[in-house]
């Protein structure tokens, strides 16, 4: 199996693109909020925490490319099997890990107790508009309680 094939660098732009979303949508329907203390410490921590995605992005991409280019080099690299005792395959180990770690991580923008008024959509990043459920929405908490 190789390695799955997602890129969380792209992601992160585009949840730094929601925020930004998010913060123009302030403006525009609350402006007193925009100057108020708990938004703004509210936004920082949201900036914070996508400059923490991002990181984390950038480095899983590079550990991503160093599996591929460990398993292009040679067919043995993958094929490679400690006789140590264990018969473990060091490639495989670190590529299912990988793997592993990339699927957890859609999981941690779930939410267990759903979004307000639709307890049903889980997701905090993307869910069917409140009251048009075709429609598309980014941080529908959010921008739910701003509108």
């Amino acid at each position: 199996a190789d390695v799955l094939p997602v890129d969380f660098r792209r992601y992160a732009s585009d949840i730094s693109a929601y925020v930004l979303g998010v913060r123009h949508l302030i403006h525009r329907r609350q402006p007193k909020w925009a100057s108020s203390t708990p938004v703004k410490r509210a936004i920082l921590v949201l900036d914070a925490a996508v400059s923490d995605f991002r990181r984390a992005a950038d480095q899983i991409a590079t550990e991503a490319t160093a599996l591929l280019q460990m398993q292009n080099q040679t067919k043995a690299a993958r094929d490679t099997v400690s006789t140590s005792g264990g018969g473990t395959d060091t490639h495989h180990m670190k590529r299912r890990d990988l793997n592993d770690r990339l699927m957890y991580v859609e999981r941690q923008f779930l939410s267990r107790t759903g979004l307000p008024r639709r307890k049903y959509f889980k997701h905090v990043l993307n869910a069917p508009l409140l009251l048009d459920g075709y429609q598309g929405d980014t941080l529908p908490g959010l921008k739910q309680a701003v509108r």
